[in-house]
């Protein structure tokens, strides 16, 4: 009797398995083509994060002539904007993870585009400075925001693909917009930047609202789930709640994740640091450049950061299995960026 109905238990879970089986994923209700649209307006917005930095540098000294300030408030701008970005990545993405991607995202950008209005009109650095540090902090949602939508509908086995066209996009603004910036700031003024900006900023945001959907995967199950549709996910996830945004930094207390992330930032500091001091100091007595030309000579480092991260991208995937097992250890697979790293700086 107890045999027959361990057997009938085993065989009802068997049915319940296969049954959950047949039924379809949350990243099957997109098609392909929705799905390539929707990365490409995130990609875009990525372009956007990163192009709103670069594209004012080669007019550095202009900014700090016009605004009668000096070389080292000029050059906080752009500290200021990195700060900005650091904090405003913390609270975006608890935001999106509670209530939802798009509604996030609209407000960051709703933001973004006061606060490029903000730097335009700005008289004075001290205005400059705060429109400079709220731009970073609101532009950096498409940067959250926009992975986190892809991770909602890319399945694992496809999402590494589509990362790697986002930072394809967000890398192509290192080259960009220094060489569409030089020459505008040298015909139409430094100020002219953030008119660029803001137009496409307004374009993307169009773009967004009319194309791009909620892809929060909850809200995307109990949207089905209320049409009487179940998803092969439906069990699996709970409510979102409201986290601690500063709840992420306790993993810095882990050693094994601080050596990476020291030299990943020595890496990026020393990037940032060159691309912002070029300005300043190409400007000046004995090159006397002008922001057109400052802006192409910005090539050269734009094609290194560009091509570095799709041979960082090869390299990661090529060693990732081979420094795993023979190190074991599961950072495998950022080996070979440590060793660029010691061997550049």
């Amino acid at each position: 009797m107890v045999s027959d109905q361990k057997q009938m238990q085993v065989n009802s879970s068997n049915i319940l398995n296969g049954s959950k089986q047949n039924l379809p994923t949350i990243y099957d209700t997109y098609t392909k083509f929705k799905k390539n649209s929707i990365l490409l307006i995130i990609s875009s917005l990525g372009f956007l994060a990163n192009f709103d930095e670069l594209v004012y540098l080669p007019a550095l000294h202009m900014v700090v002539q016009d605004l009668h300030t000096t070389d080292t408030l000029g050059l906080l701008t752009t500290s200021v904007y990195v700060l900005g970005n650091s904090f405003g990545g913390l609270i975006w993405g608890v935001l999106s993870d509670c209530y939802g991607r798009k509604s996030v995202m609209l407000l960051g950008l709703c933001g973004f585009v006061l606060s490029v209005a903000s730097s335009y009109f700005s008289p004075n650095i001290h205005i400059f400075l705060v429109s400079r540090i709220l731009q970073g902090a609101f532009i950096c949602v498409a940067l959250i925001v926009g992975q986190a939508t892809i991770a909602d509908i890319y399945p694992p086995n496809e999402r590494g693909r589509a990362i790697a066209f986002f930072y394809a996009f967000y890398f192509m603004a290192t080259l960009v917009g220094p060489i569409i910036g030089g020459p505008l700031s040298y015909r139409f003024g430094w100020r002219s930047t953030f008119i660029v900006v803001e137009i496409l900023t307004i374009v993307l945001f169009i773009l967004y609202v009319l194309l791009v959907p909620e892809t929060h995967q909850y809200i995307i199950i109990c949207k089905y789930h209320k049409t009487g549709t179940k998803l092969l996910e439906y069990d699996l996830l709970v409510k979102p709640k409201l986290q601690n945004p500063c709840s992420t930094l306790a993993y810095l207390k882990e050693t094994t994740i601080l050596p990476y992330v020291f030299l990943l930032a020595i890496g990026y500091m020393s990037m940032n640091v060159a691309q912002t001091f070029a300005s300043i100091e190409l400007s000046k007595v004995p090159y006397d450049y002008k922001p057109d030309l400052i802006g192409m000579l910005y090539i050269p480092i734009s094609i290194a950061a560009f091509s570095g991260s799709i041979i960082g991208g090869i390299l990661s995937d090529y060693t990732a299995v081979r420094y795993t097992t023979t190190l074991k250890i599961d950072e495998g697979h950022v080996v070979p960026a440590l060793l660029f790293c010691i061997v550049i700086y």
